[in-house]
């Protein structure tokens, strides 16, 4: 029977199986765990599984064995946090099953930020810690320590315009009639085009750095160089 438990300490459920292989009069047993592939993650898991019958209520995680055990009947009051209806879980009711981490209410809980919330502006992703391109997930590699900074990211909604760095060497974006201009001095920069609502239109890698013009039809979007600068225009 597989068994699933975090042996390795990462944070995330492994899946160990048993067997044999027999070439002749010879056996031989093997051992094998079996991970998330490589940028995928599994849930939690307990770092235990101390016996066949296992069940997580009656084993503590140093392996000593629960005195008082919690009834496996425990009602929890579910996703509506409301207890008493049909939405009520039982997430110990079980036996030969791992128990991944819960929340006071029952539900599974995943140990991640939400996606904050900017009144009229749309979260473009996280910066800092994980680099400079805006990221909708993080992860914080195993063994981490010390202090590790993450920026959130906004798009402008376009309920007001937005500036420009006011060097006059850094980046900047405007209308003109039926086109949309960028200045930046770096070459390889990405320009974003989205709509008011936040929907990506275009995207565009600037080859050389200098000034380019970029055709649209007659609208209003939001303009946004290496998710920098950015600049509501209207194409006319």
């Amino acid at each position: 029977m597989p068994v699933i438990a975090d042996v390795d300490g990462d944070g995330q459920a492994e899946l160990i199986v048993n067997g044999y292989t027999q070439k002749g009069n010879v056996e031989g047993g093997y051992l094998r765990v079996f991970k998330a592939p490589a940028g995928g993650r599994w849930a939690p898991a307990r770092k235990v599984w101390n016996q066949y019958s296992y069940t997580s209520l009656n084993v503590h995680d140093d392996l000593t064995v629960t005195q008082y055990p919690s009834s496996p009947a425990l009602r929890l009051p579910g996703k509506n946090k409301l207890l008493g209806d049909g939405d009520d879980v039982f997430p110990f009711n079980n036996i030969f099953e791992q128990q991944t981490m819960l929340d006071e209410y029952g539900n599974e809980l995943w140990l991640t930020p939400d996606a904050p919330h900017k009144a009229n502006d749309v979260f473009t992703g996280w910066t800092g810690a994980n680099g400079d391109e805006p990221e909708a997930e993080v992860t914080i590699p195993h063994g981490s320590t010390g202090e590790r900074d993450y920026y959130a990211n906004y798009l402008y909604s376009g309920r007001e315009a937005v500036e420009a760095p006011t060097s006059a060497s850094e980046d900047k974006i405007w209308s003109f009639e039926d086109g949309l201009y960028v200045r930046t001095m770096k070459a390889g920069s990405t320009v974003r085009v989205y709509s008011p609502d936040g929907i990506l239109y275009r995207l565009q890698t600037v080859v050389a750095a200098g000034e380019m013009q970029i055709k649209l039809p007659q609208g209003i979007y939001i303009v946004t160089i290496n998710n920098g600068a950015s600049q509501k225009v209207m194409i006319e």
